[in-house]
């Protein structure tokens, strides 16, 4: 007998980031937080410690990137279909601070 469960867009969605996290050690290790997960959505923060300064004194874009891609990640991953990026580009709009919580908020715009 086979039992098929149900879940809804956004149980799986839940469910589809609960897994992915549970194996993400880059994000957890730079101490990423998932703030909210929805289909096609996810918000994630960060707070800039001082491993992730710069020669400037300011947060390393590398991190803040990488901020953003697990956003990304999260976001378009919540189907139970394994998606990776083919192109990213990101603009800083100002520079992160020690101490900083930075936000990343990813929504997708097309899918298919």
């Amino acid at each position: 007998m086979t039992m098929t469960i149900t879940l809804s867009p956004q149980a799986l969605a839940e469910a589809c980031a609960e897994a992915m996290w549970s194996t993400d050690l880059t994000s957890q290790r730079l101490g990423m937080r998932i703030e909210h997960i929805a289909p096609g959505e996810a918000t994630l923060s960060m707070e800039i410690t001082d491993s992730m300064m710069n020669g400037h004194g300011l947060a390393h874009g590398g991190f803040v990137f990488a901020l953003a891609d697990s956003a990304f990640a999260f976001a378009c991953n919540g189907y139970n279909q394994r998606t990776v990026g083919h192109q990213a580009a990101i603009t800083y709009m100002a520079p992160g601070r020690l101490g900083d919580r930075l936000t990343a908020v990813a929504r997708e715009l097309f899918r298919g």
